[in-house]
């Protein structure tokens, strides 16, 4: 069985400070996302990255959505702080009877209520 492992990372940005050291970046904060989604896509992604404890590669895509600098302002499913080693969204609790096929047809819009999905480079993750 082909598992889909993948992580997934934002970036949070905090435009006051950023822009108080780099004067020179966008202030608009789409702009300053797509600045560094392109940086991101090119010199960060990889589609196979080894994680010591796992014997398969994980995709590793970081990207930055506009006012996500709060990641519960975008309603993520889960997320898990690595600068705080905390989770900052728990995850559903679910039933051990849950499975794939408990969920409705995926919408590709990374389930935030019908808004089109801005990350990932295109891909569709959240």
């Amino acid at each position: 069985m082909e598992r889909d492992l993948d992580f997934d990372l934002l970036v949070g940005i905090s435009s006051v400070k950023l822009h108080q050291a780099h004067p020179e970046l966008p202030t608009e904060q789409q702009a300053l996302c797509d600045h560094f989604n392109v940086e991101l896509r090119e010199g960060f992604n990889a589609e196979a990255v080894l994680v010591p404890g796992h014997n398969e590669p994980y995709s590793l895509t970081a990207y930055c959505n506009p006012g996500s600098y709060d990641i519960r302002a975008i309603e993520p499913y889960a997320a898990y702080s690595i600068s705080d080693d905390r989770w900052a969204v728990h995850p559903a609790k679910l039933p051990k009877t849950f499975s794939a096929r408990s969920m409705p047809e995926a919408s590709g819009d990374g389930g935030r209520h019908g808004r089109p999905y801005q990350g990932c480079a295109g891909r569709g993750r959240a």
